[in-house]
């Protein structure tokens, strides 16, 4: 038996709140469209984060947000009627130094309100609110945040052009908060967990606004382009911000863990740590020594009577940092549309459900799962028997290290780990 203790807080969301009614709608100067759909581009503030004094309590009431314009040009794309959203939502963003803040106050009958609890990244039907963030401004990548009424999260990265994977977990913060007319939300996005490339002059980042409607069983958004559209992350928004740059940021994350085997009699303590340098923004470097992954949650369990292999997302932050390199085509992201129509759950099936001619398996050049992972091919000497259960025991990993970065137009990674 192996004893691990682990202790958290849970939070209700607020209450009643009164939202920030201050400013006009902004505006909005539309660079072009797409299918009949407009693109917009805006120009959000920048100030001292000393300045700004925002609680991120899910309520929009500081009053900063009250010298702020709100925008609401959401269209309703799920279903892809093109229509505009029933109710109204005004979204503000502010930037400072440390991250961008962003507000949403969503208004519709308290009584329609939805506020599903659920695990990090589970997509149910609920009251939602989040953004999107191009930080390249290029299209070649993007980031995307969401916060359910009730506080539950969920984040990860998107690929051209729809390709969504929730991995990748991010340190953001954001909270929700309920009023007479609605409910609001308010997120805090730091600069330091995405990546920044150097620009000259204001910086141009993609965006797009994203809000379920759980009654109505609708999603709105802003671009508004149906999913049969054959863009999205190189045709959204931009949000134009002035004196944001990457900064040299080092961090060492240092961790110890007592395991107790009382089946074998087997006690460890491990002492590592994990660091991460990124001397510029287009070079990073990632390290991890001794390492103890005991803080993501357990796999599910999956009977499988198929010839192929069960595939388990990556949940260590080490290996899903950067891995968007290791993917040789649009295809490899697991998070592709087909799980989507599917309605596929990628933690409980094999990588049977791709083997077609329309859905080809995944290509990646490197399974991560593998790593540190049960050993598969182990030589045991004649007339030495391995007791119950020791040929299932996972390997020691030892230490890995990472290097990512871009020169021009090519992105480069190499991985290296230790067992």
């Amino acid at each position: 038996m192996r004893l691990r203790i682990v202790v958290g807080l849970c939070c209700a969301y607020g209450a009643s709140a009164a939202p920030a009614f201050g400013q006009a709608a902004g505006d909005a100067e539309i660079i072009d469209t797409l299918e009949g759909v407009p693109r917009h581009h805006i120009v959000v503030e920048n100030l001292l984060d000393a300045d700004v004094d925002i609680i991120l309590d899910g309520r929009v009431d500081e009053p900063i947000w009250r010298q702020l314009p709100y925008y609401d040009n959401m269209i309703v794309y799920v279903p892809g009627t093109g229509e505009p959203g029933s109710y109204r939502t005004e979204t503000r963003m502010l930037a400072t130094e440390r991250g961008l803040y962003v507000s949403g106050v969503m208004y519709q009958p308290p009584e329609s309100l939805s506020a599903r609890l659920s695990r990090r990244d589970d997509f149910i039907d609920r009251d939602q609110y989040g953004i999107t963030l191009d930080t390249t401004g290029e299209g070649l990548y993007a980031y995307w945040f969401m916060v359910g009424l009730g506080d539950s999260l969920g984040d990860g990265k998107l690929l051209p052009e729809r390709n969504y994977e929730r991995d990748w977990d991010g340190a953001w913060f954001a909270r929700s908060a309920t009023f007479d007319e609605g409910w609001s939300a308010e997120l805090f996005l730091p600069w330091s967990m995405v990546d920044l490339p150097r620009t000259n002059g204001p910086r141009k980042i993609g965006f797009a606004i994203t809000r379920g409607v759980a009654h109505a069983d609708e999603r709105y958004q802003w671009p508004g382009y149906p999913y049969s559209s054959s863009r999205f992350v190189t045709a959204l928004n931009l949000m134009e911000i002035s004196g944001v740059q990457p900064r040299t940021q080092l961090s060492l994350i240092p961790y110890a863990t007592t395991t107790i085997d009382r089946a074998r009699g087997d006690e460890e303590i491990r002492i590592g740590a994990d660091f991460n340098w990124r001397p510029s923004p287009k070079l990073k470097l990632t390290g991890s020594a001794f390492p103890d992954f005991g803080a993501v949650e357990a796999d599910n369990v999956v009977l499988n009577l198929t010839a192929f292999e069960t595939f388990f997302p990556e949940k260590r932050l080490f290996f899903l940092e950067g891995n968007e390199v290791f993917q040789t085509t649009p295809r490899s992201s697991l998070g592709n549309i087909s799980r989507t129509i599917t309605n596929d759950n990628f933690a409980t099936t094999s990588r049977q459900v791709f083997r077609s001619d329309f859905h080809p398996a995944p290509i990646s050049l490197v399974n991560t799962r593998r790593i540190g992972g049960t050993a598969n091919q182990v030589t045991v000497p004649e007339g030495v028997t391995p007791n119950y259960g020791e040929r299932d025991l996972p390997t020691d990993l030892l230490g890995a290290a990472k290097i990512t970065g871009t020169v021009g137009n090519l992105r480069y990674g190499a991985l290296v780990a230790i067992e």
